[in-house]
């Protein structure tokens, strides 16, 4: 029997998937142990599957700024070319984008969960969620959740960068975080997906 206790902070997506199945859909929910989760995209799934997904690495994405100053990018970039490019939803999964093209083995996929009230992103031992991997800075982001359940994050001056859904991040001013956003941690890639996100979404993640 899967409990709570069971699910911890990182697991490969096949665990998640197994609990969603054993606890249904609000038993998972109680289960995941923080409100959000980073599932990595450019993990080999198999020795036949490419690595990384169909996703642009992260030297293919272009820098943008603030050019009003207000805080707010362009969110009009689209992760896949394949994307329908007069959608109004920019993010991977969002409702009007295709299905996200998944390779087969995804149940190996590393899912990282984060803590209730958001953390560092990092190869630093104390990173609320740690990444190890030399693109990664021990510094690298910050994500964090406000009161009313919204997530952003913010690029702490990494020495590789910061991106969401195709563009990178100016250092040091937070950006919107959506559930389905694809976020680029120098050249690691993850989907981003609340709780609920992940429970509507597993079934697609993990199929062939």
């Amino acid at each position: 029997m899967v409990s709570a206790a069971e699910l911890p902070r990182s697991a490969p997506l096949a665990l998640f998937e197994r609990s969603l199945a054993v606890l249904g859909a609000t038993g998972f929910l109680r289960a995941v142990p923080g409100p959000a989760v980073l599932i990595r995209l450019d993990e080999r799934g198999g020795p036949s599957e490419n690595s990384p997904w169909a996703f642009p690495s992260p030297e293919r994405l272009e820098a943008v700024s603030d050019g009003d100053g207000d805080g707010d990018f362009d969110d009009d970039v689209f992760v896949d070319p394949g994307f329908a490019a007069d959608s109004d939803e920019a993010t991977a999964t969002g409702p009007s984008q295709p299905p996200l093209a998944i390779p087969p083995a995804r149940e190996r996929a590393s899912v990282l969960v984060l803590p209730v009230g958001g953390g560092r992103v990092g190869r630093a031992p104390a990173s609320a969620v740690k990444v190890i991997e030399r693109s990664v800075s021990r510094q690298h982001a910050t994500i964090t959740v406000d009161d009313d359940g919204a997530f952003s994050i913010v690029d702490l001056d990494s020495d590789n960068g910061t991106g969401v859904n195709g563009m990178m991040l100016v250092a040091g001013i937070p950006h919107t975080l959506r559930s389905g956003d694809v976020v680029h941690l120098g050249d690691v890639s993850f989907l981003f997906l609340d709780v609920d996100g992940l429970a509507s979404h597993l079934p697609a993640l993990t199929s062939a």
